[in-house]
């Protein structure tokens, strides 16, 4: 199998039986240590949790393959009744499945968290979110080249949070057209027990797990959905590229993709109150009222290559963004 460590950069579903057995339950997990090559084993909890009412009150967008939010079962990968290294995903195809044309604003991430057994007061666990323009899961080098991490946070999780759903504040700008993936790292432990949660109710995409050497497995991404639908969601917002409804319906830049400099059309200079351009993550790079040419210039090329957004805002407080490539 390729091996799929992204830090070096159609499952079947199933209804939740509360009559399965123990003993069909531990060949189940057995069965998939074995044909994986990966550690994992599941665990129901005792019952079924019903997780703390989210955020996502407050969120634009919720993009998730969950249909239920409840948690009832956790997989992990131990490694000595403690938790070895592994990694959980869901991929996201914002264009074709959700309708997402535009550039997406991740605000926010959100994970169930299963069984713990901690010996300290909290369990550190990293979440990511990546871009790319390739399969998931990465099927040839090619395709592990082009994911792009955008941003990694560390939430550190309690004993009050087992059967709940955690959010994790995060900001990242997923380019239109790329496909966008969660990644939740589960770092190993010699004392406690972390388990993510999830269900076995409808799912809309294919829940992935990896095991990380050298105890839980060869950093294959497998499918783990046959086992357990992992409740991974992620709040953002569309950005709309372009404003139809005030004066800067017709403002653009060119050339784009640039190397060094763009110029900006469709508005004069004296008609600008604020000019800033962001990276991927939302921070200011550059103050373009500095910059601005008498030609309505704007010079990047101090700019590594990436995608940025041109923030325009005129006298009467009208604003318009544009995206730049830099090459």
């Amino acid at each position: 199998m390729l091996n799929t460590n992204l830090d070096n950069l159609d499952a079947n579903h199933k209804t939740y039986n509360p009559m399965k057995t123990k003993i069909l339950f531990i060949i189940s997990a057995l069965l998939f240590s074995f044909a994986s090559n990966a550690q994992f084993e599941v665990t129901y909890l005792d019952e079924p949790a019903t997780p703390n009412p989210s955020e996502q009150n407050d969120c634009p967008t919720v993009i998730t393959h969950n249909t239920e939010q409840f948690i009832f079962a956790a997989i992990n990968c131990p490694e000595n009744d403690a938790t070895g290294h592994s990694s959980f995903y869901r991929d996201y195809d914002l264009s074709g499945f959700f309708g997402v044309e535009n550039d997406f604003q991740v605000m926010q991430v959100e994970f169930g968290v299963g069984i713990l057994d901690l010996v300290e007061d909290t369990f550190p666990v990293k979440v990511h979110i990546y871009s790319t323009t390739k399969n998931f899961p990465p099927e040839t080098q090619d395709d592990i080249d082009a994911f792009t991490l955008l941003a990694s946070e560390t939430v550190e999780v309690t004993s009050e949070d087992e059967g709940m759903v955690v959010s994790v504040p995060i900001s990242a700008l997923i380019p239109s057209g790329h496909l966008m993936v969660f990644r939740v790292e589960v770092l190993p432990d010699d004392t406690s027990m972390f388990n993510i949660g999830g269900n076995l109710d409808a799912e809309t995409g294919i829940s992935w797990g990896q095991g990380h050497p050298p105890f839980c497995g060869d950093d294959s991404i497998i499918p783990v959905s046959n086992h357990l639908h992992l409740v991974m969601n992620v709040c953002g917002e569309e950005i709309v590229l372009g404003v139809d409804d005030n004066s800067l319906s017709n403002v653009n830049i060119f050339p784009n993709p640039t190397k060094d400099k763009v110029s900006i059309t469709g508005i004069d200079i004296s008609e600008i109150k604020k000019l800033v351009v962001y990276d991927i993550l939302g921070k200011e790079v550059i103050d373009g009222m500095h910059t601005l040419s008498s030609s309505n210039d704007i010079n990047v090329s101090s700019l590594d290559n990436g995608i940025y957004l041109l923030v325009i805002e005129n006298l009467a407080g009208d604003t318009v963004t544009r995206k730049i490539i830099k090459e």
